[in-house]
């Protein structure tokens, strides 16, 4: 991913968000951190033009930084490009 084109030159266009933390003001999002509970369900949510996907979901203890990539390419299959921007925490980044 490298400057504003994918390997096969289609420009890169949207935003990827991957947590829930990093929605923007003007999405309705629960940013209550009783809802983020850490001993249940892990989910890890993008959101792409209004909608939510579920990029991971797990009972198990997982390092979001798993989740990044794939999610990237996953925005990529059904896009035909990769995002202009991913807005994520800085756990993903490790």
């Amino acid at each position: 991913m490298q400057g504003n084109h994918d390997e096969a030159g289609n420009d890169n266009d949207g935003t990827l968000i991957i947590d829930a933390s990093c929605a923007p003001q003007n999405i309705a999002f629960p940013q209550d951190v009783n809802l983020l509970n850490e001993f249940g369900t892990k989910l890890d949510l993008s959101v792409e033009n209004g909608l939510g996907r579920i990029e991971k979901i797990s009972f198990e203890a997982y390092n979001e930084s798993e989740v990044l990539i794939p999610a990237i390419e996953n925005y990529y299959k059904r896009n035909g490009h990769y995002p202009e921007r991913v807005l994520a925490d800085k756990i993903y980044r490790n």
